[in-house]
C-alpha cells in the first residue's frame, strides 16, 4: 500500500502460531524493514516518514497450516 508522509498506517493481526512478520518497503534492491518480529498476535501503528509502497509480510515457518486474520487502517492527518 503506498504510504505518504504523515500518514499512519494502523494493523493488527492474529495467528493460531507463531509467524515471523514485517513491514517492509523497497528502493531499488535494497529494503528496509521498520518493524519485524515473531508474533501469533500483534498490533501497531507505522507513522511514514517518505512515501513508499509498503508491505506487510507473514513467513510461516511452523510446517504446517497456519491461520492468520489480519486488518489495516491507512489514517490521513
Amino acid at each position: 500500500m503506498e504510504l505518504i508522509p504523515g500518514q499512519t498506517l494502523k494493523f493488527q493481526y492474529e495467528a493460531n502460531a507463531e509467524l515471523d512478520f514485517n513491514l517492509h518497503y523497497h528502493h531499488g534492491k535494497d529494503v528496509t524493514m521498520p518493524m519485524s518480529g515473531k508474533y501469533s498476535n500483534y498490533s501497531n501503528t507505522y507513522v511514514a516518514t517518505q512515501k513508499n509502497d509498503f508491505c506487510l509480510m507473514w513467513q510461516n515457518k511452523s510446517g504446517g497450516p497456519v491461520k492468520l486474520q489480519t486488518t489495516y487502517q491507512i489514517i490521513v492527518p
